[in-house]
């Protein structure tokens, strides 16, 4: 059985119906226990959604699912390790969904292969923000010939390091994620990145321990429109800075990890590199529009400090 998990915090009402009904949509919701919302302090509470929104109400099966939990804000990792630690233990799978995110109706028909093949992990193709063109295909992220066919359909075990592939382009939306939390009952996001990389260390955990991950080159989810710190750090912002800095701390922690392969440390001291330049230039924008007043020594100090730490370990292998 699935646990699915919400982390729910929006400004807008009809969000979360949008997200819920898609749900309700799918050809296999028999195979889910439980829906774990969790309001993170939202302005719009997520107890007014589901009480207000007429349409919901014809999907009353989707209703006795949903299983209610509020919290003060904490950000999204805070909320999905909330739902984790409140997981039914009838439940051998978790299911990620954003509250902004649309699931297709074959979505979870189609992670039924994670079973099937007995994996720790599954994720699928998606559309992201206003994009037309699907992720695995956009920029040419990922090589499918890479990796080994599984049956009919258009599954794949994955073959390589997934912190190579997360650092040479990420092809995994959060919202397309399922994985065995029987297998990984302890795993949790870091919840000190709060904008960025703590997605990226949970699948690189997810991969270090569980022996196949398996993924779907055809689309199941579609990002939508909501509260989304990607979408609002736009360029000269003070938001895209921050979330820069969580990158450079993610690719640091990354490097602290054992048995780290010189491809993954050459490939971080290319991306922490490529952030400072960015995050130089942003603050440049950001006080010539007034919107920061000291940041610059502090950004500067930062990503010095960290690449030569990456150069270090370079050179200590």
């Amino acid at each position: 059985m699935y646990s699915i998990v919400i982390p729910y915090y929006q400004r807008e009402s009809g969000i979360l119906a949008r997200c819920l009904e898609h749900i309700a949509n799918q050809s296999a919701l028999d195979i889910v226990e439980e829906i774990l919302l969790v309001d993170d302090g939202s302005p719009i509470s997520a107890e007014s959604e589901l009480e207000n929104n007429k349409k919901l109400n014809k999907h009353q099966a989707l209703i006795r699912k949903i299983k209610l939990l509020e919290k003060k804000n904490g950000g999204a990792s805070s909320a999905r390790n909330f739902a984790l630690d409140n997981i039914s233990d009838n439940s051998t799978y978790v299911a990620f969904c954003d509250s902004d995110d649309m699931w297709m109706p074959h979505h979870l028909e189609n992670s039924k292969i994670i079973e099937q093949q007995n994996a720790g992990f599954y994720f699928s193709n998606f559309y992201q923000l206003n994009s037309k063109i699907p992720a695995f295909e956009r920029n040419d992220k990922i090589n499918i010939d890479d990796h080994q066919k599984i049956g009919y359909g258009d599954s794949y075990k994955f073959i390589g390091s997934m912190a190579e592939q997360i650092l040479r382009g990420n092809i995994i939306g959060t919202s397309s994620v399922i994985y065995n939390i029987k297998n990984n009952p302890r795993m949790r996001f870091r919840e000190d990145l709060k904008l960025a990389g703590e997605d990226y260390l949970f699948w690189i955990e997810l991969d270090k321990h569980n022996n196949d991950i398996l993924f779907n080159t055809t689309p199941s989810v579609q990002y939508g429109e909501g509260v989304n710190i990607f979408s609002g750090a736009e360029w000269g912002s003070s938001s895209l800075v921050d979330r820069d800095l969580d990158f450079l701390k993610f690719s640091t922690i990354l490097l602290g990890k054992t048995k780290t392969s010189d491809a993954i440390i050459n490939l971080s001291l290319i991306k922490a590199k490529d952030l400072q330049k960015k995050l130089i230039a942003s603050t440049i924008a950001n006080l010539k529009s007034g919107n920061l007043k000291k940041i610059i020594p502090v950004t500067v100090g930062i990503t010095r400090s960290k690449i030569a730490a990456l150069n270090l370990k370079r050179r200590t292998r």
